[in-house]
């Protein structure tokens, strides 16, 4: 008892249009660089905050180079946002910081023969 119904096709004027090219290739272009801009801000960030502590001072070190990383990479992009030059600046702080608290945590490891 089940009947076969065609479905009527959908009028022209019921259909949405395509967006045109330029805009869709804008939006696939502004994307990564939002991301790349909010990494390096969160990896600035941890590396600022995880340098003051010595047991985190390598962790502190990659976060900044990979802060830095992305930070130069959005800028690359052409991504002018405060974001990335927060990020910019917070992982060559933290990375700065680190480097010397690591290199310090090496000298009293070696000076007091901890190794």
């Amino acid at each position: 008892m089940s009947e076969n119904k065609k479905v009527p096709p959908i009028p022209e004027e019921a259909k949405i249009p395509a967006l045109p090219k330029s805009e869709e290739s804008l939006n696939d272009k502004e994307e990564p660089t939002k991301n790349y801009a909010t990494a390096s801000l969160a990896f600035g960030l941890i590396s600022l905050i995880s340098c003051f502590i010595q047991i985190h001072a390598l962790v502190s070190v990659i976060c900044g180079i990979c802060g830095l990383i992305f930070s130069l990479k959005a800028k690359k992009e052409g991504d002018t946002s405060s974001t990335v030059t927060i990020g910019l600046v917070c992982s060559i702080v933290g990375l700065v910081i680190s480097g010397i608290a690591l290199i310090y945590s090496i000298y009293i490891l070696i000076k007091y023969s901890y190794l």
